[in-house]
């Protein structure tokens, strides 16, 4: 015989192996699948209904970027062919200044020309005026006038007769140089000197025609030396 125990997990066993039939014969009944069947579509409608929203709203972020990116690009590209004009307006001031700068310079190097030309012939001028001037001083320090005050001064204070020489030329010589120097000053002072001649640069340009000379001659020599060695 069977225990109370017993009989009773019978009595749940059988009652759930009865609703297990109950429920798979009402599963496979057309109206619960069907329903099933609804209920499954909806629940994926549902969710394609989140992902086109989902998408919808990527797209909509999209454009409004793509929108706002673009209108930064169209600044950008306007802001390049301002940029790039500007350059160009800029590139063409540069042009017209350079232009002007080598006809500036070009200018400077006539006048620098014309002016090292006047120069040189003031200095040539003065050159000659100078020159003039020492001969005239040259002659009244040897006239008469002077050469005769003068010897007999040295015959009273000088006694040896070559010292004598000697002092009458060193007095003729200071004379000489004393009327050149007032002469100068007054032809300066009445603009007929154009006191651009001076000892100094009488100097420097018999020094720089005396290198010229000599670099002439050494090129000469330098092109003769091939014919003579042929």
């Amino acid at each position: 015989m069977k225990m109370p125990k017993e009989e009773h997990i019978d009595t749940i066993s059988s009652s759930i192996v009865a609703h297990d039939r109950r429920r798979r014969m009402r599963d496979r009944h057309p109206i619960v699948m069907f329903c099933n069947a609804l209920q499954s579509w909806q629940a994926e409608v549902v969710s394609q209904r989140r992902t086109l929203n989902v998408t919808a709203m990527m797209a909509a972020y999209n454009a409004s970027r793509n929108q706002v990116l673009g209108k930064r690009t169209k600044k950008l590209e306007i802001t390049v062919a301002q940029s790039a004009e500007e350059i160009k307006t800029l590139e063409c001031g540069m042009e017209k200044v350079k232009d002007s700068m080598d006809k500036m310079r070009n200018l400077i190097r006539q006048q620098e020309i014309q002016l090292k030309l006047v120069t040189e012939a003031k200095l040539r001028y003065d050159f000659f005026v100078d020159s003039f001037f020492g001969a005239l001083s040259a002659l009244f320090a040897n006239s008469f006038l002077v050469t005769y005050p003068i010897s007999a001064i040295a015959a009273v204070v000088v006694r040896n007769p070559q010292r004598r020489k000697w002092s009458e030329r060193a007095l003729k010589t200071l004379i000489c140089f004393y009327v050149f120097k007032r002469i100068s000053v007054i032809a300066k002072a009445r603009g007929i000197h154009n006191n651009v001649g001076t000892l100094h640069k009488y100097g420097e340009t018999v020094w720089t025609l005396l290198l010229l000379r000599l670099a002439g001659d050494a090129k000469k020599s330098d092109g003769d030396s091939p014919e003579e060695s042929r």
